[in-house]
């Protein structure tokens, strides 16, 4: 019973948190390669046109667990510093009861900076967050916590990225509104704002042979600082990588990508609970799909690594 309580605690902060607008919001495992998802800065800087679909399924072991899928796509405009992008995802969890749905559009432009380049981001989009009750069993019928729910809110985030050929920072505010507490309003407070960074630096020590430490922090004001540290070894001449991660919340992470061509990449990651939670939740399972297109335009630094 012990665990069953603790799983389903788990389930529903993972929804409540996407319905209070993300107010702890995760990335993937992967996050060092679908940044859009919470820098719109990112955008342009694989300097072609890239799309990317990522899929998420936690606690592999338990039924009605979270289950999370994105698709992003963006590209420099020919001849300019504009890059323009374009997301979709969803969160469910409760067999469907719960449901999260992000749109946004995403506007980035891109200026030459010392020796790398930095760029400037801005994304406009909706949370639809919509409760399917209705066939969920319940002694009492006529309950209206348990009548179906559709709530659309807009939203927008902010952020900054600047990358070289042998690093990049990032910082970014993904979402500026949020749900308020007492009543379904938008408000905005800097108090739920998630002030998110990451970094990389590539060592290069031959042809076949490169290290990359990565890292993804979240701060959010009365929150606890969220985390995680990862180091990457890239085989082969960069088709073959192995990542290893380890999260704040006390997860371990092993990450197996693939550059199968130039354009096609395939990720695989699996991550299980460390310490305390060892005993009361599974691993989860997550797999990453980019298609790079051949068309590069001119640009200082392409972040081939990022």
């Amino acid at each position: 019973m012990r665990r069953v309580v603790i799983i389903l605690f788990f389930v529903f902060t993972a929804v409540a948190g996407m319905a209070q607008n993300n107010s702890i919001f995760l990335p993937f495992n992967q996050y060092m390669f679908n940044t859009l998802l919470y820098n719109p800065a990112y955008a342009g800087t694989k300097e072609s046109f890239s799309m990317e679909a990522l899929y998420r399924k936690q606690w592999i072991s338990m039924k009605g667990t979270p289950e999370m899928a994105a698709f992003t796509a963006h590209s420099p405009l020919k001849n300019s510093p504009v890059a323009l992008g374009f997301q979709v995802d969803n969160l469910s969890a409760g067999k469907g009861a719960e449901r999260s749905n992000n749109i946004f559009a995403y506007y980035s432009h891109r200026f030459d900076v010392g020796i790398g380049s930095l760029r400037l981001g801005l994304r406009a989009g909706a949370n639809i967050i919509s409760k399917n009750l209705s066939g969920v069993d319940r002694k009492y019928y006529e309950d209206p916590a348990f009548s179906d729910e559709t709530f659309i809110m807009p939203n927008f985030g902010v952020g900054a990225y600047y990358y070289t050929n042998v690093f990049y920072l990032g910082v970014s505010v993904p979402y500026l509104l949020s749900v308020n507490d007492t009543k379904r309003g938008i408000t905005h407070d800097f108090k739920r704002y998630n002030i998110t960074g990451t970094g990389g630096v590539l060592l290069a020590f031959n042809e076949d042979f490169k290290f990359k430490p990565s890292g993804y922090v979240q701060y959010t004001i009365d929150n606890p600082l969220l985390y995680i540290a990862s180091a990457s070894f890239i085989f082969v001449d960069d088709m073959f990588w192995v990542t290893g991660s380890y999260k704040s919340s006390g997860e371990v992470v092993g990450i197996l990508e693939f550059q199968i061509t130039k354009q096609i990449r395939f990720g695989y990651s699996y991550d299980f609970p460390v310490g305390d939670m060892k005993g009361f939740m599974s691993g989860s399972h997550e797999f990453l799909m980019r298609y790079d297109f051949s068309y590069v335009v001119r640009a200082q630094n392409p972040g081939y690594f990022w």
